[in-house]
């Protein structure tokens, strides 16, 4: 069975698709970002496959990581194609800190859908935690190419720059993401700052790929 881990922060009711959030500093996730990602499904008759998504992502917002993650693997079981039920799964499991099961469920979901920008950037951002950060900047790249208003992505990418030695990027992508979603000022504020620091302490040159 896959791991429950800590249990997010509850979300804001009524949430739109897409839209980004951070629980408290308590919540188990503290100073780290959490997007909420799920994309929008189209109306009428749900299958049941995208049912059992819709309620790992209600389960999610009564901070039930646990039985979100046992939805989400009933949504695969019922449909193995469900393309938004494997990437969906990858950002759970990125909730979890289980990164390469993330990264193998992302896979699943490219492979059904190479435009899934949602596999995409939890692959990257499940890369850049295992330390492939070439492997994460080529995922981030292409989820700001298919998704550019997606606040996440750029704060993911921001990180990679960091560990990169891109300074000058990670500020602009840092800038970007707050500016995409306000919600995230005071970590890129925080972000920024250290970045600051570091540089002041050691100037960083970018890294030439």
């Amino acid at each position: 069975g896959r791991p429950g881990g800590p249990e997010l922060a509850r979300l804001p009711q009524g949430l739109p698709p897409g839209r980004q959030y951070r629980g408290p500093a308590d919540s188990g996730y503290a100073r780290e970002p959490v997007a909420y990602t799920q994309a929008p499904i189209a109306t009428g008759a749900l299958t049941p496959s995208q049912s059992l998504v819709q309620s790992a992502f209600a389960k999610l917002q009564m901070r039930d990581l646990s039985g979100s993650l046992f939805d989400m693997s009933r949504a695969i079981d019922a449909d193995r194609g469900n393309s938004q039920a494997w990437s969906g799964r990858a950002f759970l499991l990125n909730r979890a800190k289980d990164y390469q099961a993330a990264i193998s469920d992302a896979n699943q979901a490219l492979q059904l859908d190479p435009d899934n920008a949602q596999a995409l950037r939890e692959r990257g951002y499940a890369q850049y935690q295992v330390g492939n950060y070439q492997a994460a900047l080529a995922d981030l790249d292409k989820a700001v190419a298919l998704d550019p208003k997606n606040a996440m992505a750029y704060y993911y990418r921001a990180q990679v720059y960091e560990k990169l030695g891109r300074a000058q990027d990670a500020v602009g992508d840092y800038t970007t993401a707050a500016a995409l979603d306000p919600g995230m000022r005071m970590l890129v504020q925080e972000a920024l700052a250290r970045l600051k620091a570091t540089t002041a302490a050691q100037p960083v040159k970018p890294v030439k790929n």
